[in-house]
């Protein structure tokens, strides 16, 4: 079985009001997965700290994209840059707080190498900023425990897609966890919740019903909450055609 490798090689920068470090250093995920970075933004200040994430490099094979989520905000891969204003849903991070920010990898079954960069920015020093480097590759062999560590919490493509009207979203989860499952349209507005309950261990599933819903692309995000300090999110897109 082909397996997706995704490891962030470098964090740089000058960054002296906020700091901007990733949960992981690198993961691992199948063909048509979703592989989710959580690099929370967080202030280091002492007064509110407007940020901006900007995706400079996007080299990425096949049919593979990426795209950002931002606080409660998923956005489509052709956006690039992200900020804590009013246009993104959020807010300037207040002192000693953090701004929830993700990068998600969306790579299908082409074998090849894939390279990101992102820059946070502080918007008032251009200068105050850091970059993270990221490379995606294909990888044969995969240890023990990462696969562990994959398995914990998985989204699926829902099925059909594209679909009208109805299609299935399913999940596994290997033990007990809060689901929470929201759907967002084309701009990362968000549409609905479309769950929030516990949900037990093993392959758990919801039917969407988008009989109200207008043509085009839409995302969902599942967030698995295993504990206050255990919390996962995958986000994959849906297409719509009536």
């Amino acid at each position: 079985m082909v397996v997706m490798m995704f490891e962030l090689l470098t964090v740089q920068g000058t960054g002296q009001t906020f700091s901007f470090v990733p949960a992981h250093t690198h993961l691992t995920g199948q063909p048509e997965s979703d592989i989710a970075f959580e690099i929370p933004i967080v202030n280091l200040s002492n007064e509110n700290l407007s940020v901006c994430v900007l995706r400079r490099v996007n080299n990425l094979p096949g049919e593979w994209s990426s795209s950002f989520c931002f606080d409660v905000s998923c956005f489509p891969p052709f956006i690039d840059s992200v900020a804590t204003t009013p246009d993104f849903q959020s807010t300037p991070i207040t002192p000693g707080t953090s701004a929830n920010f993700s990068i998600h990898v969306f790579p299908d079954t082409t074998i090849g190498i894939g390279q990101i960069q992102i820059v946070a920015k502080n918007l008032k020093n251009l200068n105050d900023s850091i970059t993270v480097d990221l490379t995606a590759s294909n990888d044969l062999s995969s240890s023990e425990g990462e696969t562990t560590e994959l398995n914990k919490f998985n989204l699926y493509q829902n099925y059909p897609n594209p679909f009208n009207p109805s299609t299935i979203i399913a999940f596994y989860l290997d033990r007990e966890a809060d689901i929470n499952i929201t759907l967002y349209d084309a701009l990362g507005n968000k549409i609905s919740t479309l769950m929030e309950e516990t949900c037990g261990a093993g392959i758990n599933s919801i039917d969407l019903n988008a009989d109200g819903f207008a043509s085009g692309i839409y995302f969902y995000r599942v967030t698995a909450k295993y504990g206050e300090n255990n919390i996962k999110s995958y986000t994959k897109k849906m297409i719509l055609e009536k």
